[in-house]
């Protein structure tokens, strides 16, 4: 069943879903590059379709790869510029990753009234890795990064603690965009609007046809 068709109101909306560093250039079912389409536009579109509901605040699940991103890569979702043949997966990630951080800028212009943050957890060991090494290599990598990645549980708390940061701060002027390890910190992008609302027109257009 639909979430509208089960719910009133939402409180608060995480936006978690995400693939990583997938090794050859997949595209989704709408015909689009699968990083974006799985970490940015899948949100971009379920927000659009729930906001209505959104009461409090909305949180975007980035990373700190986001910095490698190119700010301009929805123009060039599926490398065509860039040359399929040098598609590169933590590329593609990173891209996805900054997406994520203008989103959360954009939906800030676009709904007043809801706090909407983008959220470092830090490095957590899940199975985001899962396209990054043979399954037998991963299971060795988990062994080692169980001790230096955080478990999570962890990343969700950095998570909820940037949630709750938001009643405190609905009132600021400029409330932060951006959180790190559960606290304010600067995004690059603070205030490249051209940037956001690039990504939100062509986001937009991407999915035009689930908005009717």
């Amino acid at each position: 069943m639909p979430v509208n068709a089960q719910t009133a109101h939402i409180d608060y909306l995480i936006l978690n879903a995400g693939v990583m560093n997938i090794p050859s250039l997949e595209l989704s079912s709408d015909g689009y590059e699968m990083h974006f389409a799985v970490n940015h536009l899948g949100h971009y579109l379920f927000t659009r379709r729930l906001v209505a509901k959104v009461r409090k605040a909305m949180i975007v699940v980035g990373s700190g790869f986001y910095i490698m991103g190119a700010t301009d890569a929805v123009d060039d979702v599926n490398w065509d510029r860039r040359g399929r043949d040098k598609y590169d997966g933590m590329a593609a990630y990173a891209d996805s990753k900054m997406a994520n951080t203008l989103f959360a800028a954009a939906c800030n212009r676009h709904y007043p009234s809801i706090r909407t943050i983008a959220v470092n957890p830090g490095a957590v060991l899940t199975e985001l890795m899962r396209h990054s090494a043979t399954p037998a290599t991963q299971n060795r990598l988990r062994k080692v990064l169980k001790h230096v990645f955080r478990s999570p549980a962890e990343g969700a708390r950095a998570v909820l603690a940037a949630l709750a940061d938001t009643a405190s701060t609905v009132t600021q002027k400029k409330p932060p965009l951006y959180y790190r390890d559960g606290r304010p910190s600067r995004a690059v992008v603070e205030g490249d609007t051209f940037a956001a609302d690039r990504l939100w027109e062509e986001s937009e257009n991407m999915v035009r046809a689930y908005l009717a």
